[in-house]
């Protein structure tokens, strides 16, 4: 169960920092669309708020899972998170442990990969992920399958929020099925919307370009736009 009072110290944390934006069209990591959008980016201003969180998420870990060695988060925002967890996740087991991050894959975006070195890391080690966000549980599983491919088992997933209900994942990795609990300090109902259905799409709202994916995706056109030009002083 998520404790009441982390739930409420978390939200209110949150909407100081001015985290909750509602009202507009957001696009997610996970390419759904949404009228509210959770903005992580906003707490890591600052740092004494966010020291508050990490110390519940701490609390949170101990609580809900137990026997692992080290923590793993995604880049890029989650390595501040997570380096902050395992810190004090440390100060308060008494064991060491040891902290890590999966990155983007350079040859597939939609995939994770762990390097670095940081492959001896996870290699036969028991880890905890922990994120900001889980919205369909995306990048979790994709964490998940990296520390598998390392022979490391992943014992569980500690987030700030789950928006998008999902406590628990279950996936396939090499024809095996495996289930990941998801511990969460707050959780929020969030209705999502595929990109083909989304009713903002239909009444031709534009998606916000400065906060979630839409920065993303407005980068790119930019640097097409600037590739179309350039192309275009080239073309004798």
């Amino acid at each position: 169960m998520i404790g009441t009072n982390y739930s409420i110290k978390t939200r209110k944390i949150l909407k100081d920092v001015g985290a909750f934006v509602e009202g507009d069209h957001f696009q997610h990591s996970s390419g759904k669309h949404s009228d509210f959008f959770l903005n992580p980016s906003a707490l890591y201003v600052y740092p004494k708020k966010l020291d508050d969180i990490c110390v519940m998420l701490t609390e949170l870990a101990i609580s809900s899972f137990s026997d692992f060695q080290v923590v793993l988060s995604p880049a890029i925002s989650g390595i501040i998170l997570g380096q902050a967890v395992a810190y004090n996740l440390e100060l308060e087991l008494g064991d060491e442990i040891k902290f890590a991050f999966a990155e983007k894959n350079p040859f597939d975006g939609s995939r994770k990969t762990i390097r670095r070195g940081y492959e001896g890391i996870i290699k036969d080690q028991k880890v905890l992920l922990v994120d900001d966000i889980s919205t369909t549980g995306t990048t979790l599983v994709e964490m998940s399958k990296c520390v598998l491919a390392l022979g490391g088992e992943v014992v569980g997933a500690a987030v700030i929020c789950d928006r998008g209900q999902v406590r628990n994942l279950t996936f396939k990795n090499e024809g095996e099925t495996f289930d990941i609990k998801i511990a969460p300090l707050v959780e929020l109902d969030l209705q999502l919307f595929d990109a083909s259905s989304c009713p903002l799409c239909k009444a031709g709202r534009p998606i916000n370009t400065t906060i979630g994916e839409g920065c993303n995706v407005d980068s790119l056109k930019i640097l097409n736009k600037i590739i179309e030009e350039r192309n275009k002083e080239c073309d004798y």
